[in-house]
C-alpha cells in the first residue's frame, strides 16, 4: 500500500499546466483526484531513490587490509633506490 501523498506545490504546477494546455477542462476542484495517480506515477517511473543498505561489524570478526607502494617517493638508502610496501589494518568494528 502506498503511504499518503503529501500536498505540494508540485502538484499544483502541473494542474496549472494542464489548465492553460487545456482551458476550461480542468478546474481547481480537481487537484485532489490529479494529485493521487501523479504521486503515483512518480514513485514508479520518477528519480530513482538512494538505498541505502546498513552493515554489521561484530567485534573481533572482521578486517579490511590493504598494500599501497612506496616506490614513487623514490626513498633511497645509500644512494641506491627502496623498493617497499605499506601494509594497513583496519579492524572494522571500532575502525582502530
Amino acid at each position: 500500500m502506498l503511504p499518503k501523498p503529501i500536498i505540494s506545490r508540485q502538484y499544483r504546477n502541473h494542474l496549472r499546466w494542464l489548465q492553460r494546455l487545456q482551458p476550461g477542462k480542468y478546474p481547481d476542484s480537481t487537484h485532489r483526484t490529479f494529485e493521487q495517480p501523479v504521486w503515483q506515477w512518480k514513485t514508479l517511473h520518477g528519480t530513482p531513490q538512494e538505498m541505502f543498505f546498513t552493515q554489521e561489524h561484530p567485534a573481533g570478526r572482521l578486517a579490511a587490509s590493504d598494500f599501497t607502494s612506496m616506490n614513487d617517493l623514490q626513498i633511497t638508502i645509500a644512494g641506491g633506490p627502496f623498493a617497499q610496501e605499506l601494509y594497513h589494518l583496519v579492524l572494522t568494528h571500532s575502525n582502530y
